[in-house]
């Protein structure tokens, strides 16, 4: 079902329609809530809060982006006003969190610890367009920034990250001698 039979069947009061979008998005929305707050239980609260915020402000969605976009921007909105209400360290320093994503692989692990290392507002950039893959203009939508600061942030994040994880160099102790 397309995005605006959706929301005009969720608006019209059919819980099928609002179980299709919980269904159908609320991974995505976990996983990119879990990477800003690093804590997975203020990462759920924040995911059943977009949906309820989402359920009951669906005629308030006028199209103008996809709803996966809507929500994360929601997402994003319910995650900065937990961060302003809250200590900040009990939003963001907490590492109990296990790493989102589905493969318990050492990379993916290496990358979600490198990822809590890096800026907030390039975390949040990595995420929208690397993880969850959304454009560059739907991340900007999200964010409430211009198209042109996601790229950069984007670039900025990447480079981070890259020298995060790179590997360490190697010595090389078998050396020639010349004499």
């Amino acid at each position: 079902m397309n995005d605006v039979d959706l929301t005009a069947n969720i608006k019209r009061g059919d819980r099928e329609a609002a179980r299709e979008l919980v269904r159908r998005d609320y991974a995505s929305v976990l996983r990119f809530l879990t990477m800003l707050c690093r804590n997975a239980d203020d990462a759920e609260e924040l995911t059943q809060e977009t949906f309820l915020r989402a359920l009951n402000h669906v005629g308030q969605f006028r199209g103008h982006s996809g709803l996966r976009t809507w929500l994360h921007r929601i997402a994003y909105h319910e995650f900065t006003h937990r961060r302003r209400k809250q200590r900040p360290e009990s939003v963001l320093t907490d590492h109990a969190t296990s790493c989102p994503f589905e493969t318990t692989s050492a990379l993916a692990i290496d990358l979600c610890c490198a990822l809590r290392s890096i800026p907030e507002d390039a975390r949040a950039v990595f995420v929208l367009c690397d993880v969850q893959e959304l454009t560059m203009e739907e991340a900007a939508t999200v964010l409430r920034i211009p198209a042109g600061t996601v790229k950069s942030r984007l670039r900025a994040a990447r480079k981070q990250l890259m020298a995060l994880l790179e590997p360490e160099q190697e010595v090389n102790l078998n050396v020639s001698r010349t004499r």
